[in-house]
């Protein structure tokens, strides 16, 4: 087994790819000027076949990438190829009689291939001590210095070297690692017997608990009878209440809509009214200026002046009793205005009871979702008996459920008492507000009744007037 080719590119001095081939299985050697890169050659082989480029730091890594020169700039991957003769099979990988080893360099990490197939550091440092490459004492690669360093040495160090060449080392350090595996399994039996004797003695305790689990099954079995029996009665409960609050809500929307009715009503009636005072104003302005004429012409009738100043002075006394009870009715009008707004501010104030009323109603039937699935849940928990391993463990889940059902069951209580009170309430406002509608249809038609006098009053001042008008002339 010999290396016939070294092929470096981007190594060092070697920019371009360079290809030493034809290598003879004997002796070769290298020659050259100082700077044509001998060394680099050297350095490149040690590259692939040592263990000491190993663990390189980024430093280290650039300094073995081609820096460049001029306008060249610098190599970012560089790679060193080795091709041996793999006649005698030295190296059993793949049958081939050429063994390819390659080795990529860049900037931030390196990696191997053998015959074109990646591997790991530690895979290729194993085939080559198949070979006899000794990955401590690298004998296949003499450096400068080290053939006096082994003529100098003691016995023993030279002892040393020639058991790692003849790799009976490998082996050394193998069954030394082997020893130790077989340590730490007598060690691992020991601890599976110990292990083995604790599970037979939980597996009568197993048994032991499986009797009382049995029993506890029995009992959790009439447990969850009860259970069944108190969720459907409360259940029942539940949805006749539900049922109750859906026909009050549905009374209660009615009277809403009675109510809106009512204050349609009350809007055209009031536009009415005071489509009545503009004609009221529009008549008054009228008869001020039939007055004015009235004063003109009592001023030519120098003879009927006082009987007509008489009248004249009565009239203006009507009229600014007209004055007054128009401010009046106007007065009334923007106060029942007021109270109209303000009992579209009540019913304001009201929607949001009612939405809240709707919205309690909606969580009450999530709750009642919430409680079927908490009884499905229930039901799901008949194979948790695997989770206990003592019966003060099981005693205490039993009791945590039973709270937690007792809190369940008081919540309920408490909003059904919510439900009942914000319907109480809800039905008061009611009739509040079915009484203040009342007070003001009556007060409303208390308002008409005046607009109506107050129209006869004119009118009876009208034909007054054109009698006096007619007596004049």
């Amino acid at each position: 087994m010999f290396i016939k080719e070294v092929v470096i590119e981007g190594f060092r001095s070697y920019r371009h790819k360079t290809v030493v081939a034809d290598l003879n299985e004997r002796h070769n050697v290298v020659v050259g000027r100082n700077g044509s890169g001998k060394s680099n050659f050297f350095y490149a082989v040690h590259f692939v076949l040592s263990d000491e480029f190993r663990r390189m730091s980024d430093e280290q890594r650039a300094q073995l990438l081609h820096e460049g020169s001029g306008a060249e700039p610098t190599v970012m991957k560089a790679y060193v190829q080795i091709t041996f003769d793999n006649t005698d099979q030295r190296i059993s990988f793949d049958g081939s009689n050429e063994l390819v080893i390659r080795r990529d360099l860049m900037m931030k990490k390196d990696q191997y291939y053998v015959n074109k197939k990646s591997m790991s550091h530690e895979e290729v440092m194993g085939l080559l001590e198949m070979a006899g490459f000794s990955r401590q004492n690298p004998y296949y690669i003499v450096k400068q210095g080290k053939i006096v360093q082994l003529a100098t040495a003691p016995d023993s160090y030279r002892l040393k070297l020639l058991r790692e060449v003849a790799g009976i080392s490998l082996y050394d350090e193998r069954k030394k690692e082997s020893e130790h595996l077989l340590i730490e399994t007598e060690s691992k039996r020991a601890k599976i017997g110990e292990i083995m004797e604790d599970i037979a003695e939980r597996l009568t305790n197993l048994e032991q608990e499986m009797a009382e689990l049995r029993e506890f099954q029995k009992l959790d079995k009439e447990r969850r009878c009860l259970e069944y029996a108190i969720s459907d009665t409360e259940l029942r409960d539940t949805k006749d209440k539900l049922k109750a609050v859906d026909d009050q809500m549905q009374h209660e929307t009615g009277a809403r809509h009675g109510v809106t009715q009512r204050q349609m009503e009350v809007a055209d009636e009031i536009e009415s009214l005071e489509n009545q005072e503009r004609d009221m104003k529009n008549q008054i302005d009228q008869a001020v200026v039939e007055t004015q004429q009235l004063r003109r012409q009592i001023e030519a009738q120098v003879k009927e002046k006082a009987k007509l100043s008489l009248q004249i002075e009565d009239i203006s006394t009507l009229q600014l009793e007209d004055e007054r009870q128009k401010e009046a009715a106007a007065a009334e009008l923007e106060q029942l205005d007021d109270k109209i707004t303000g009992a579209r501010a009540g019913l304001e104030k009201l929607l949001p009871d009612f939405n809240s009323v709707v919205e309690r109603e909606a969580q009450t039937l999530q709750r009642l979702v919430e409680c079927k699935e908490r009884q499905s849940a229930l039901y799901a928990k008949q194979g948790r008996h695997r989770q206990f391993q003592t019966q003060l463990e099981r005693d205490e889940w039993i009791r945590e459920e039973v709270e937690e059902l007792e809190r369940d069951l008081a919540q309920k209580q408490n909003e059904v008492r919510l439900l009942t009170r914000d319907l109480m309430q809800l039905n008061e406002k009611n009739t509040f507000l079915a009484e203040e509608q009342q007070e003001r249809t009556d007060q409303i038609t208390q308002q008409r009744n005046t607009f109506g006098n107050t129209n006869k009053d004119r009118v009876e001042k009208k034909k007054r007037i054109d009698a006096l008008e007619n007596e004049r002339k």
